[in-house]
């Protein structure tokens, strides 16, 4: 009995100082459940999330937290855990994230899902889709040959965001992309946008007749305080990414991929992705 609980007891060690800061600090598996990534990522593929390269986000709550958060699942404990918020931290990375990383990140619409999606702007640059051509501060953008391209007649939605747009996910743009320190001019077309990132970071906005007013104080622009990305899925017809839900906080970036772990296709087996 005494050798099964020290038996018990090094493998709850080996959990916790093994595992779990692995899977927090290093990267951990994850399933990909949609197509919006065909033909680059197919649905039911493994993937390995690398959390070094961008720095690892701390966790935020013990929901974040690998194993631990198991218990969460007991309703008194989750709404309990719901309260709590230790802020959005992470350690120093080797680098930002560029275009055209495949990311991963929580979701700005639901933070507890994550999403993987290509990112194809980053702070301060000008995107616009043209016919379905991506084109990053006016130049034309040349994507891997798995992406699967809105085609003329066929995609007429329209995208969600900006608010009320009139903008389709076959046409769309352009719009700027806020970042740390770019500043960027209020106006009649991004104040319904801007105003609800400028208020997430930590300001009262307004707007009375023609005038614009930050914190009290009458404003022509605003200069951000974080870094904000824009992302697309692969499969631009059948992609709910930044079209619909708006620019992606590098706070809520968990990491990126390169490498198909595991697939059903067998051919695909530690795939290299770009």
């Amino acid at each position: 009995m005494k050798k099964r609980i020290k038996l018990i007891a090094k493998i709850i060690a080996i959990i916790v100082v093994i595992i779990i800061p692995l899977r927090v600090f290093v990267g951990e598996p994850c399933q990909v459940p949609s197509s919006s990534m065909e033909n680059t990522i197919h649905v039911a593929d493994w993937l390995w999330i690398n959390k070094i390269t961008y720095g690892a986000c701390l966790p935020r709550r013990w929901a974040d937290i690998p194993l631990i958060n198991a218990f969460t699942w007991i309703r008194w404990l989750r709404e309990a855990d719901e309260q709590r918020d230790w802020g959005d931290n992470r350690f120093p990375g080797f680098l930002k994230p560029k275009h055209p990383d495949l990311v991963v990140f929580r979701s700005p619409e639901n933070e507890r899902l994550l999403l993987i999606k290509r990112l194809v702007g980053i702070p301060g640059e000008e995107i616009e889709i043209c016919d379905g051509w991506l084109k990053v501060n006016k130049h034309l953008i040349i994507l891997p040959p798995t992406l699967l391209a809105t085609e003329s007649g066929k995609s007429v939605s329209l995208a969600d965001f900006p608010p009320k747009t009139i903008w389709t996910i076959h046409n769309y743009g352009p719009i700027k992309v806020p970042g740390k320190h770019v500043s960027i001019i209020l106006s009649e077309e991004n104040y319904p946008y801007l105003k609800n990132i400028i208020e997430k970071e930590g300001n009262s906005i307004y707007k009375r007749n023609n005038t614009f007013c930050i914190n009290g104080r009458a404003a022509i622009s605003y200069q951000f305080k974080y870094d904000y990305y824009f992302v697309l899925g692969d499969n631009r017809s059948n992609s709910r990414d930044s079209r619909f839900f708006g620019f992606v906080a590098e706070h809520a970036i968990i990491g990126k991929v390169n490498h198909v772990l595991f697939s059903a296709q067998l051919h695909r087996l530690f795939k290299s992705l770009e």
